[in-house]
């Protein structure tokens, strides 16, 4: 008989333990989706605002007959809702005003809150001679997407492509709007 046996026993080593740890935490980053409920809230509620905004300019072209336009800029993280003159400006003596809270039409996005929405693309094109990438969606007196070039000529170019991206931490929501109806979807 040996004079000392060692008897090891089963089982895994500290080392062993740590590669399964870490493979576990490596595939659980992979499989779970990086959720942020704030970050999705936010862009689902910053996604209807633009929608909200579009289709309600388009609703006032229509019930006025006046041309209405909804500026979205990116780099100033605004959004702005307005009529036009009939020289194609923009209306001042006739503000177009939120209809929740009266006030004049202009949403600012990306604010100094916790939860932050970034408009990150608008691309509204009307193959208007040069004027590709523009900020503005017009809406003519029957509700038709289009650019306002004179009121005088009833001259306008209709639009070819109208998309709109926003986004939240990791959310991003991207609308697109119909080049004959308007209607937004996304």
């Amino acid at each position: 008989m040996p004079r000392s046996r060692v008897l090891r026993q089963a089982g895994v080593t500290l080392a062993e333990m740590l590669v399964v740890v870490a493979i576990l935490a490596l595939t659980a980053t992979i499989a779970i989706p990086n959720a942020n409920p704030l970050a999705t809230m936010t862009a689902d509620a910053a996604t209807a605002e633009v929608i909200g905004a579009i289709r309600f300019a388009q609703r006032e072209a229509i019930r006025t007959g006046a041309w209405h336009t909804v500026k979205i800029d990116a780099a100033t993280q605004t959004l702005r809702v307005y009529r036009l003159t009939s020289s194609g400006n923009e209306d001042t003596s006739n503000p177009v005003l939120h209809p929740i809270d009266k006030r004049k039409y202009d949403v600012a996005f990306n604010s100094n809150g916790p939860a932050r929405a970034t408009i990150v693309l608008v691309d509204f094109d009307y193959n208007s001679g040069g004027n590709s990438n523009l900020n503005t969606l017009g809406f003519g007196p029957d509700g038709t997407p289009a650019l306002l070039l004179s009121s005088k000529d009833g001259d306008f170019k209709a639009m070819l492509l109208g998309k709109v991206s926003i986004r939240s931490g990791v959310s991003q929501r991207n609308l697109a709007i119909d080049i004959v109806t308007g209607r937004v979807s996304g």
